[in-house]
């Protein structure tokens, strides 16, 4: 998830205050870079 696209969903996760639930260990690195985007993995 670390196409533009990814990047997107995540702003708009952050922005909005929902929580992103994924299953994409790309994600994990957005995380790291991005402590206000709250997620759930479904890994």
């Amino acid at each position: 998830m670390r196409k533009l696209l990814g990047c997107l969903i995540a702003v708009v996760a952050i922005r909005t205050g929902a929580v992103l639930v994924h299953r994409d260990r790309d994600l994990d690195l957005l995380v790291a870079a991005l402590p206000d985007l709250q997620v759930r993995s479904l890994i």
